[in-house]
């Protein structure tokens, strides 16, 4: 299987020593904790019609949740279409419309967009959640599509 995932499951088998930092909200992730994490993630985006090779923008404030938003989306065979919180609401628009974005996870309503959103709850009680499997993904399928600024 190829999923570039899962070196979280390798990892959460032997290494229980924290892999991540957030410096803002003190908190300590290992493997095992990022396994949750992003598998519950992943659930819920299932839940909401997402499947492999879909296309979800991803619009929060650097932090766990945006990493673990990628891990999820990369899991489950999504495409992770990253944005950035400067950007103005037409411009996350043109996003959503020329990626055919099925999805937007965010922290904060997103009744500005013509796109439904999962906004995500507090994470840091996935930690325990059952092991999602990761998608089986091919050395050629498509795991993220940038834009930049010259966008």
């Amino acid at each position: 299987m190829i999923n570039i995932t899962t070196f979280l499951d390798a990892n959460a088998c032997r290494l229980d020593k924290p892999v991540y930092y957030s410096i803002d909200r003190e908190k300590r992730y290992n493997s095992r904790d990022i396994l949750g994490i992003i598998s519950e993630i992943g659930r819920k985006l299932i839940d909401l019609g997402i499947t492999k090779g879909d296309r979800v923008l991803i619009y929060l404030p650097n932090g766990p949740e945006y990493l673990f938003s990628f891990l999820a989306l990369w899991r489950i065979g999504a495409v992770a279409v990253p944005t950035n919180r400067i950007y103005t609401s037409p411009e996350i628009q043109y996003f959503i419309e020329d990626s055919d974005a099925k999805l937007i996870i965010t922290d904060k309503n997103a009744d500005d967009f013509s796109i439904d959103s999962y906004i995500i709850p507090n994470m840091d009680k996935y930690t325990n959640a059952p092991i999602l499997e990761a998608c089986n993904t091919s050395w050629d399928d498509l795991c993220q599509l940038q834009y930049t600024s010259g966008t």
